[in-house]
C-alpha cells in the first residue's frame, strides 16, 4: 500500500507538471480522478494511467525530438541560406568593388594618357596675360599650324623675292638696251657731229682757198697797182690770222676787201 501511495505520489506530481505544461484533456482527466477519489482509485488504474502517461510522454517526446530536428533543419537551412546569401552579397560586393577600382584604375589611366602633361597641349602654355605671351615652364614649342604657318610665309618670301629679283633683272636687262640704244644714238649723233665738222672744216676750208686765192689776187693787184705792202698778204691772211682769231678769216677777208691800206697797215700792227 505504500509503495503504491509513493508511485502514486509520484505520478500526480509529473502529472501536474505534465497538465501545467501540456494541458491535454487526458491529463485533466487523470488529475480530477486523482483529487477526487485518491484514496479509491486501485492499481490497476493507476497502472494504466501510468501507462497511458508513459505512452503520451513518449509520443511526446518522439514529436518534439521530430519537431526538435525539424526546428534544427529549418535553423540550418535558415542558416544556411543566410550563409549563402552573405556570402553572396559579400562577392558582390568584392565584385563592385573590384570594379570599381579597375573603373578608377583606367580613368586615372586615361587621365595620365590624355592629359596635357603626356599630349603636349600647346594650350597649357598660353599666359592669362594674353594669347601672345606664353608660360615658359609648360611651353612645349610651336605647334604643326604655327610651324605651317611660319613654312607658308617662308614660301611666299621666296616667291616674292624671287618675283623682285626676275623684276630687277628684267629692268637691268631694260637699263641695258637703253644705255645700248643710248650708245648707239650717242654714236650716231657724234658720227653726224664729226661729218658735221668735217663738212665745216671742208667748208672752212674752200672758203680759205677762196679768200686765199683772192687775197693773192689783191695782193699781186697791190704789187701791180699800189705797191705799198712790203709784207706777204697771203702769208698773213692764210697763217697769221688763224692762229690769232678763231674768226680770223672773217675779219681776214674784211680787211682784205678794204680799200684803206693805212687802216690795214695799223691792224695788222696791232697783232
Amino acid at each position: 500500500m505504500t509503495s503504491k501511495v509513493s508511485i502514486f505520489t509520484e505520478l500526480r506530481e509529473s502529472t501536474i507538471l505534465v497538465f501545467d505544461s501540456s494541458s491535454t484533456s487526458i491529463q485533466a482527466l487523470v488529475l480530477l480522478l486523482l483529487l477526487s477519489s485518491c484514496h479509491v482509485v486501485c492499481l490497476k488504474e493507476i497502472s494504466l494511467l501510468y501507462d497511458l502517461k508513459r505512452r503520451e510522454l513518449d509520443q511526446r517526446a518522439c514529436e518534439l525530438a521530430k519537431a526538435e530536428e525539424r526546428c534544427k533543419r529549418a535553423v540550418n537551412t535558415a542558416l544556411r541560406h543566410y550563409n549563402e546569401v552573405l556570402a553572396a552579397e559579400q562577392a558582390e560586393r568584392a565584385r563592385i568593388k573590384k570594379q570599381h577600382d579597375e573603373d578608377d584604375n583606367a580613368t586615372e589611366i586615361a587621365n595620365c594618357i590624355y592629359s596635357d602633361l603626356l599630349t603636349e597641349n600647346p594650350a597649357q602654355a598660353t599666359s592669362a596675360f594674353g594669347p601672345h605671351r606664353i608660360c615658359p615652364d609648360r611651353y612645349k614649342g610651336l605647334t604643326q599650324e604655327q610651324l605651317d604657318h611660319i613654312r607658308k610665309t617662308q614660301q611666299l618670301q621666296v616667291e616674292e623675292k624671287k618675283r623682285l629679283k626676275a623684276e630687277e633683272e628684267e629692268r637691268n636687262r631694260e637699263w641695258d638696251c637703253q644705255r645700248v640704244n643710248a650708245n648707239k644714238v650717242g654714236i650716231l649723233i657724234e658720227r653726224q657731229m664729226e661729218r658735221a665738222a668735217r663738212n665745216a672744216r671742208e667748208k672752212i676750208a674752200q672758203e680759205n682757198l677762196r679768200l686765199a686765192q683772192d687775197q693773192m689776187a689783191f695782193q699781186q693787184y697791190l704789187k701791180d697797182e699800189v705797191g705799198y705792202f712790203s709784207i706777204s698778204i697771203s702769208h698773213l691772211f692764210l697763217h697769221a690770222l688763224p692762229k690769232r682769231l678763231s674768226g680770223g678769216t672773217k675779219i681776214a677777208e674784211m680787211l682784205f676787201r678794204s680799200t684803206n691800206a693805212n687802216i690795214s697797215r695799223r691792224y695788222f700792227r696791232s697783232f
